[in-house]
């Protein structure tokens, strides 16, 4: 009996020496424990990141934590968006491009609520690359005869590490069991769990941060466009709009449905050395376009685009093609608004593009075959340009919370859009 209860006496100290060993190690130990915990629950897929649907989940329930505390949550015609945004933020009409003006300035360097060395553990333990590219950092909007946005210089790691900081923070302390039974259910018990975690001081990244104050973080802006293309065939009045639906091995969005293109505003450059041609939203447009609608990545990321981002719209015939076509009135680029990314707290710029179809198919004759999108995902055409479109994919749980917003905006203009539909037809520029 003695020698049965000195083995269970030995096992219980082999058993708190260990987990004094592990909790002592814990920076080591923690993060591969924390992977292995999101992969098996199903809160990262294929790449360590949130998944799109768990992401837009908690996106939901935090849009009523911060409602509770007076933000104001995006909401169109029955249609909520879990997006912060403020009544600047929105104009009454989709606003031309040429009343968004953008300026420079420095930035503080130095934030109040930072996850030191998160990049290099996703790096380390989930096997992904995170390019430590510089990014423009929107730093406040004020509003005049149409909106100007300042901006000043930061980089993607400062922005994972403040921002995408964020969401993994709570998804950890929420826990996915509770995020798999939202996913399924509106289970009121469940929420309201979720809730009371985000009442609680476990949250110190996120209890620091201020929603409208963009000094507490690296704000790396989201620029997501919903591109709306007008039929090719004469005497056809109708449109269709793109949908890309994100694949596995993207650090952001995985597996979500997003507007395309869409990307993070930033320059090629290390040293932002062309900040007079990268330093435009509609530059970053043209080239998430040529990267993603025609899989020209390769060609725009070779050595010689870094040394001048205009030559690959130069040397390749597609691309010199396509930015011809922007500069053209057959191309036309319209704000529809700002709004705060209630997970990450990221700024997403929503963008509407409309395109004449036919002069396009005339210029880039392959898009007649269809578009094959690229290494990030697949596109969706064909999507007819109809309000219960645009509504299905506000409804739909792996759509982005910016794709949804541009959807929503959408409907909320569609009269308006349909205008534009028109007389973007009547030009039918060679």
């Amino acid at each position: 009996m003695l020698e049965i209860l000195a083995k269970i006496i030995a096992i219980v100290t082999a058993f708190i020496a260990i987990v004094t060993t592990i909790w002592k190690r814990r920076d080591k130990v923690w993060p591969p424990l924390r992977n292995w915990y999101f992969r098996t629950w199903g809160l990262a897929s294929a790449k360590p990141n949130l998944s799109g649907l768990n992401r837009n989940k908690l996106a939901e329930v935090l849009a009523e934590h911060y409602e509770n505390f007076g933000s104001r949550i995006l909401e169109i015609d029955k249609m909520r968006i879990p997006l912060i945004v403020s009544d600047a933020w929105i104009p009454e009409k989709p606003l031309d491009f040429s009343k968004i003006t953008l300026e420079w300035e420095g930035g503080p360097s130095a934030f109040p609520s930072k996850w030191e060395g998160l990049v290099e553990r996703l790096t380390r333990e989930c096997e992904v690359v995170i390019e430590d590219n510089p990014t423009y950092r929107l730093l406040s909007m004020k509003n005049g005869e149409g909106l100007c946005l300042k901006f000043g210089l930061g980089s993607y790691k400062d922005y994972v590490e403040t921002c995408e900081a964020l969401a993994w923070e709570l998804a950890w302390h929420v826990r996915p069991s509770i995020v798999r039974r939202l996913i399924g259910h509106k289970n009121t018990e469940t929420r309201e769990k979720c809730k009371e975690t985000l009442k609680k001081p476990t949250l110190k990244k996120r209890s620091k941060i201020e929603a409208l104050d963009f000094s507490n973080r690296s704000t790396a802006v989201g620029i997501n466009v919903l591109t709306v293309i007008t039929n090719p065939n004469e005497g056809q009045r109708d449109a269709t709009f793109l949908i890309h639906h994100r694949g596995k091995v993207v650090a952001e969005g995985i597996e979500a449905f997003h507007v395309i293109p869409a990307g993070t505003f930033q320059p090629f450059h290390k040293r932002d050395a062309y900040h007079d041609v990268e330093f435009n939203i509609a530059w970053t447009i043209l080239r998430e376009f040529g990267e993603e609608v025609l899989n020209k990545e390769t060609i725009i990321k070779t050595k010689w685009s870094y040394l001048d981002p205009k030559a690959p719209f130069e040397e390749d015939e597609e691309l010199k093609k396509l930015y011809l076509l922007f500069q053209k009135e057959c191309v036309n680029l319209y704000f529809l608004g700002i709004g705060l990314d209630c997970l990450t707290l990221k700024p997403e710029i929503m963008i509407l593009l409309l395109i004449n179809g036919r002069t396009m198919a005339n210029v880039i004759p392959r898009v007649k075959r269809g578009l094959e999108g690229n290494w990030e995902g697949r596109i969706i055409e064909n999507r007819a340009f109809e309000k219960k479109e645009l509504r299905a994919l506000v409804a739909n749980a792996k759509m982005t919370p910016s794709g949804k917003g541009c959807c929503a905006l959408a409907v909320r203009n569609f009269d308006w859009i349909q205008e534009r539909i028109d007389e973007l037809i009547a030009t039918n520029l060679p």
